[in-house]
C-alpha cells in the first residue's frame, strides 16, 4: 500500500508513487488526509515483460529502429501491442485484484471507480524526467478494467515521444521500470477547498503536454482569453466548496514570458481587473519583475512582490532554468536558510555568489519537488523561530500600519 513507501522506494515504485507514499506518511501526523491507494512495483512490470517475451522484441525492434530498417512510428507501435495484448503472471493478477478488492472494502462498494497512474523509476531526475510523457487512466472500474488500464500504463513507456528521449538521453530502453499507482477517485469539487488543474493551470498556457512549461506563441487577446477562462473555471469549483479565490498567480513560462514581454505581462493583468479588480496580483520580486509590478500598478491591482527560496537564482535576479543542475534546491535546511534571508534581508545569493535584491512578501515552494511537505515545514518553523510573521494575502501587512 502506498502508506508504506517513502522517498527511499523509488527504485522499487517509481518518483510519483513514492513522493505519495512520503506525503502520507509526513503530513498524516498533521491531521492533513492524503488518499491512500497501492502500487505495483519494477519487479511486477518485469514480471510481466518476462512472461510474454517483451523485453527480446523490444532489442529486436529497437536494433532495427537505429539500423534505419523501421521507422520509429512502426517500432513503438509494434512494441506497444505487445503490452496490451500481453498477459499477467497469475501472482501479479491476484495481487493487483486482491489489493483493488481491499480498496473497495474500504470504499463499502463493490466498483470502486479508480485512477490508474504511471510511476517511472526514471520520472524527475536531475539529468532527465519523464513528466507528462506517461499514461493516466482515470474511472477505471473492476478487476478486468483495471488489468487492462496498467497494460495500458506499461505501454506508454514506448510512446514514440518516451523512444526518441530515452535515445536522446543515452537512457537504456529496459533500464527504466514503471510502477503503477491505484488511488480511489474523488469528487475534487466536494473534498478540497484547493484545486490544480492538469490542464489549462490557474493561470498558464493550455499546454497538457508539458504543463505549462513550455513557450507558446498567442496573441494578447488569446492570453487575456486564456486567463479569463481559468480564473472563471477555478473561480466554480472554489463557490461549489465554500470558498473564493484569493489571489491570481500566472502559472510556467507564461510566468516567465510575462517577466520579459510587456504584451504578455498586460493581457495578463487585463484579464485580472476584467474579473476581478480586487484580486492581488502576483508578481515576481527584485528588479527583473518591475515590468509586471508596473503595469499591475498602472491598472489598479494589488501588486504581492514573491520570491522562490527553493529555486536557483541568476544574477539578473531570473529563475534558472530547470534543465539547469541545481536550479530546484532539495535541501529543507537550505531552502528555510533562504527563505528567511529574502524575509528579514531582502535579498538572495545568486548561483555566482553575487547577491540580488528583492523585496518579498510572499514566498512559493513548488509541490513538485520531492521534498516540499518538509521544505514548508521547515520554512514556517524557521520563520517563525525569527519572529516573521506569517499571514495570509488577505490580511492587512503589520508593518505597514
Amino acid at each position: 500500500m502506498l502508506h508504506e513507501v517513502n522517498l527511499e522506494d523509488v527504485a522499487v515504485v517509481g518518483g510519483k508513487n513514492a513522493s505519495l507514499g512520503d506525503m502520507i506518511q509526513g503530513l498524516s501526523a498533521e491531521g492533513i488526509q492524503v488518499m491512500n491507494g497501492f502500487a505495483t512495483t519494477v519487479d511486477a512490470y518485469y514480471a510481466f515483460l518476462d512472461e510474454n517475451g517483451i523485453s527480446e522484441k523490444i532489442e529486436s525492434l529497437m536494433d532495427q529502429y537505429r539500423g534505419g530498417t523501421t521507422s520509429l512510428s512502426d517500432a513503438g507501435t509494434a512494441i506497444r501491442k505487445c503490452f496490451i495484448a500481453g498477459r499477467f503472471p497469475a501472482s501479479v493478477a491476484e495481487a493487483i485484484t486482491e489489493a483493488y478488492q481491499e480498496l473497495a472494502a474500504e470504499a463499502r462498494t463493490d466498483a470502486l471507480s479508480v485512477a490508474v497512474r504511471s510511476s517511472a523509476t526514471a520520472e524527475d531526475l536531475p539529468e532527465a524526467s519523464f513528466a507528462g510523457m506517461l499514461e493516466s487512466c482515470l474511472n477505471v472500474k473492476g478487476e478486468a478494467g483495471l488489468l487492462n488500464a496498467c497494460r495500458h500504463c506499461f505501454s506508454s513507456l514506448f510512446t514514440d515521444r518516451a523512444i526518441r528521449y530515452r535515445e536522446e538521453m543515452g537512457l537504456g530502453h529496459l533500464e527504466v521500470a514503471l510502477s503503477v499507482g491505484v488511488l480511489p477517485m474523488v469528487r475534487s469539487d466536494r473534498g478540497c477547498a484547493g484545486v490544480m488543474f492538469s490542464i489549462e493551470k490557474d493561470t498558464g498556457f493550455p499546454d497538457l503536454v508539458g504543463f505549462g512549461r513550455r513557450n507558446m506563441d498567442c496573441t494578447r487577446d488569446e492570453i487575456r482569453t486564456f486567463v479569463i477562462y481559468q480564473m472563471g473555471a477555478l473561480q466554480g469549483f472554489c463557490q461549489a466548496a465554500g470558498t473564493s479565490l484569493a489571489h491570481v498567480k500566472p502559472h510556467g513560462n507564461l510566468y516567465l514570458m510575462a517577466v520579459d514581454k510587456e504584451d504578455v505581462a498586460t493581457a495578463i493583468a487585463e484579464a485580472i481587473v476584467s474579473f476581478d479588480p480586487g484580486l492581488p496580483y502576483l508578481a515576481l520580486a527584485g528588479a527583473k519583475g518591475e515590468m509586471m509590478t508596473r503595469i499591475g500598478a498602472k491598472v489598479g491591482l494589488k501588486v504581492v512582490y514573491e520570491a522562490f527560496p527553493d529555486r536557483a537564482y541568476t544574477p539578473e535576479g531570473n529563475l534558472v532554468s530547470r534543465r539547469v543542475e541545481g536550479a530546484v534546491i532539495h535541501d529543507p535546511k537550505v531552502v528555510a536558510e533562504r527563505a528567511l534571508m529574502m524575509a528579514k534581508e531582502g535579498r538572495i545569493k545568486a548561483v555566482d555568489g553575487t547577491v540580488v535584491e528583492l523585496e518579498v512578501q510572499t514566498l512559493c515552494v513548488h509541490g513538485d519537488n520531492p521534498s516540499a511537505v518538509d521544505n514548508v515545514r521547515s520554512i514556517r518553523q524557521t520563520l517563525e523561530a525569527e519572529g516573521v510573521a506569517v499571514i495570509p494575502l488577505s490580511q492587512p501587512d503589520p508593518k505597514a500600519a
